[in-house]
This record gives structure tokens, C-alpha cells and sequence, in this order.
């Protein structure tokens, strides 16, 4: 892989990458989430994971996605930061992304966690994993 000038190759495996595909699609206008349209035959969610696992840098790849039906986030939990910043309260924006973000972490956390277990049944009872997932 060419490296711009002056930026060195990372160790190999110390890097790992959290691979959000959890969207609908909507602004992409598809009726399909935006992950699973087809490119040249592969879904894009396979084009991405296939960078990450091409890179030596990268020692996982955490995939997450979310159940059909399940809402993770609504655009309405950034009315606080976007009422605060809109008002010049920067103390106040910055109060309301910590606890956004506090509380995106906790559902991702859960997500990663319910992920996790699910795959080592999967390992236990000798099934294999997704394709493209490691």
C-alpha cells in the first residue's frame, strides 16, 4: 500500500477497527440499507470489510449492526446539543454531547457484548461465522 511521505507503517496488529453498519439507507435513498446495495457483485459492507482485513495494522474488525426493527439512535437525542450551540452555550453543547455520547456507548457496548455472545455459540456449536466477519 503507498503511504503518503512521511507517514510510517504501523506495527501489524495493533489497531482495531469498529465497523458501524447499522443505518437504513435512507439519505442514500434505497429501500435497502446502504450496507447490503450491491457493487460489482459484493455488498458494500463486503467491500469495506475486505479493506480492513487487508490491512496489516488491523488486528479485529468489531462489526456493528442492529437488529431489523431495533432503533439505536434518533435524531431527535441531538436537540440538546443543537439547542445549546444554536443559543452560544458552549458549555452547555459540550455537557449535552458528553452524555449523547455516554449514552451511544452504553447501546454500542451492548450491541458489541450481545454480538460477542452470539458468535461464540455459534463457535461452540460449530457453526461458522458470517461471511466476511473474523
Amino acid at each position: 500500500m503507498n503511504r503518503p511521505a512521511g507517514v510510517r507503517e504501523a506495527k501489524r496488529g495493533v489497531c482495531s477497527v469498529v465497523l458501524v453498519a447499522a443505518g437504513r439507507g435512507i439519505r442514500f435513498g434505497s429501500r435497502v440499507p446502504k450496507q447490503f446495495v450491491r457493487l460489482g457483485g459484493r455488498m458494500l459492507l463486503e467491500h469495506s470489510l475486505a479493506v480492513f482485513h487487508g490491512m496489516p495494522e488491523v488486528a479485529e474488525v468489531i462489526l456493528v449492526v442492529k437488529p431489523p426493527q431495533q432503533v439505536i439512535h434518533r435524531p431527535e437525542e441531538h436537540a440538546a446539543i443543537v439547542q445549546a450551540v444554536v443559543s452560544g452555550d458552549p458549555e452547555s453543547a459540550a455537557e449535552a454531547m458528553e452524555r449523547h455520547l455516554e449514552r451511544m456507548g452504553r447501546r454500542l457496548a451492548r450491541l458489541e457484548g450481545a454480538y460477542r455472545r452470539k458468535m461464540a455459540r455459534a463457535a461452540s456449536s460449530g457453526s461458522a461465522a458470517p461471511p466476511g466477519i473474523a
